[in-house]
């Protein structure tokens, strides 16, 4: 869930390219006229997956919001398109070890003991 390297970096790209489509084809598809928890929300969003806290998550939330945009655009954006499928590899793949996600939860060794039987 944590790899570093080449990988760690390709998904440190990945998440931040995810976080950039998602803040710039937000302020782009809403007016003045939208609310200002939306616009909140939504930069929250991206920091947060920019950053890499609960990635799986903040990744599945902007895949619905890239893809309803896409949806309910007249025009049928093809950028938000891309953002959402890219927002759900994100999703599926994990955050990576550059992450928030790595430092707060990081790699567990689970020791498993073999139990022998009481003879008795």
């Amino acid at each position: 869930m944590f790899p570093r390297s080449a990988p760690g970096y390709g998904l440190l790209l990945l998440r931040l390219s995810v976080a950039t489509m998602l803040h710039v084809d937000s302020l782009g598809q809403f007016t003045v006229a939208a609310p200002a928890w939306r616009l909140v929300g939504l930069g929250l969003c991206s920091c947060a997956l920019g950053a890499g806290f609960l990635t799986p998550y903040v990744a599945a939330l902007a895949a619905a919001v890239a893809l309803s945009v896409f949806a309910t655009s007249a025009e049928h954006n093809v950028v938000s398109a891309i953002a959402g499928l890219n927002a759900i590899a994100l999703a599926l793949l994990g955050p990576g070890a550059y992450s928030l996600d790595a430092r707060l939860f990081g790699r567990r060794m689970l020791v498993m003991q073999v139990q022998k039987p009481d003879r008795r």
